[in-house]
């Protein structure tokens, strides 16, 4: 089963991001399993740009995720959502 989160985090900051995206699902190259976080850069430099960290399995507890080896990469926003709709079959 595939699942998407979108949660608002409490700002903390100008510069905290204003919503967080939690993708679990199958990776669209590998076919396997994994749990990605997209979350809109906060820079001047990068509009419409999101960070995307990916894990490999299923991670459902923040403590884990914090400890978790994740692959950062940066996307267009476009980019983002494609790879949402890949993940969750539509």
């Amino acid at each position: 089963m595939t699942q998407a989160l979108l949660t608002r985090p409490r700002p903390t900051s100008p510069t905290a991001p204003a919503w967080t995206l939690t993708l679990q699902g199958p990776d669209p190259v590998s076919g396997f399993r994994a749990t990605w976080q997209i979350t809109p850069l906060v820079s001047d430099d990068l509009v419409d740009h999101c960070t995307v960290e990916r894990v490999d399995g299923e991670i459902t507890h923040p403590a884990v995720w914090m400890q978790a080896t994740k692959v950062t990469t940066v996307m267009t926003r476009d980019e983002a959502f494609r790879l949402a709709q890949q993940v969750s079959g539509r």
